[in-house]
């Protein structure tokens, strides 16, 4: 439900963009900031999030697979956040967004370290929800179908 999906806008939203769906209206009212070069997604939600409402599937409706961590991209991604945090603090005057520019950093120290000693995937693992054995069984049998049809 939205407030789940907000309750710590400092912290970001787990809300994965390429399931996005939304009226043409409001994404024509509320457009991606030029001025972030990553994250965009992420400042269109802190931005929007009190006037919308947001809504999540119980469903799984995408998968990928990321074979390395892009240090450069997650520190990117981190700064550009923090960036829109302190933008939408100072216009919201809501100092706990700030909240969010300390917890990006922690994070992003967390991430150079797990990523410099080669413990990426032992650690940060984590970030992402755990899968329920059912659907794990079921991407089992989709890459499997995948793997037969490639070769």
């Amino acid at each position: 439900a939205h407030e789940a999906i907000c309750k710590r806008p400092w912290a970001g939203f787990q809300f994965p963009h390429p399931t996005w769906m939304g009226r043409t209206g409001w994404f024509r009212r509320n457009r991606y900031s030029s001025a972030m070069r990553k994250s965009q997604d992420q400042e269109l939600l802190l931005r929007t999030y009190r006037r919308s409402r947001f809504e999540s599937l119980d469903h799984i409706l995408l998968g990928y697979r990321k074979d390395h961590l892009s240090l450069r991209d997650i520190l990117k991604s981190r700064y550009y956040f923090s960036l829109s945090l302190i933008m939408r603090a100072g216009r919201d005057r809501n100092p706990v967004l700030v909240l969010g520019v300390l917890e990006n950093a922690v994070k992003a120290l967390i991430e150079t370290f797990s990523i410099a000693t080669g413990l990426d995937y032992r650690i940060l693992h984590r970030r992402a929800f755990p899968m329920a054995e059912k659907d794990i069984d079921r991407w089992q049998r989709v890459w499997a179908a995948i793997a037969e049809v490639k070769g």
